[in-house]
């Protein structure tokens, strides 16, 4: 039997640069819980979870672009806080 993991509210987008990696970051942070505790004042209620899956090619100019590799290279990068 397989089980999946469900998390209510998540969401994937595709990002072409750094800058929008940045926005969804701040934004995520922006949207914690903080909330206090016996131990703690600031207490951060969830935990932040961001997993990238970065693909990234060889650029070529047009040029070259039939004689081109379609190769991509993948990566998985995940950030907790």
């Amino acid at each position: 039997m397989k089980r999946e993991i469900f998390v209510a509210g998540l969401r994937e987008v595709i990002v072409a640069s750094p800058d929008q990696v940045l926005e969804l970051m701040e934004f995520g942070e922006s949207h914690r819980h903080i909330g206090e505790t016996n131990m703690n004042v600031y207490s951060s209620r969830p935990h932040t979870i961001f997993r990238m899956i970065i693909e990234s090619r060889e650029k070529t100019d047009d040029a070259e672009a039939d004689l081109s590799c379609d190769a991509v290279r993948v990566s998985v990068l995940v950030c907790s806080s």
